[in-house]
């Protein structure tokens, strides 16, 4: 694998730990690299490849509060499902789309996937790394997102 390739061709590299996550044959996922034109929320980023098509993705293994519909607060242990509860939520949701701005908006990034995985919403799946950090986990250990 060649370290920050510029091509739209999928390079094909095995990344432990991730095959049943991604559901790829054993041992391999497919590396893109693109750039994020827009972070739509903490978990959910728009994205345009150096051929010029766009896609969305959806940060694998991740979920962060929403910010642009109601949050359920029985989906988060230990918020009460109370007025209280869903603004601690939007603001948790803002917050964790405030910090993947911070980290992405504008930057060159690698897309981790499993071919092309799509979630219920027709998002890629995909682990986003830029500048050798895992976004997705980088959420959940700032305590932004759940796992």
């Amino acid at each position: 694998m060649t370290t920050g390739a510029t091509t739209d061709a999928p390079e094909r590299t095995a990344v432990p730990g991730t095959m049943e996550t991604v559901g790829t044959p054993v041992g391999r996922t497919t590396d893109r690299t693109a750039t994020v034109t827009e972070v739509v929320d903490g978990d959910t980023l728009e994205i345009r490849y150096a051929n010029g098509t766009t896609d969305t993705v959806r940060l694998l293994g991740v979920n962060t509060p929403e910010v642009h519909v109601e949050n359920d607060p029985p989906e988060f242990e230990g918020v009460p499902d109370t007025e209280p509860g869903r603004a601690c939520l939007r603001d948790a949701g803002r917050n964790a789309s405030a910090f993947v701005e911070r980290l992405l908006a504008g930057e060159r990034v690698r897309l981790v996937v499993g071919g092309d995985r799509r979630g219920r919403y027709g998002r890629l799946l995909a682990f986003v790394r830029q500048s050798g950090t895992t976004v997705n986990y980088c959420l959940a250990a700032e305590g932004h997102a759940r796992v």
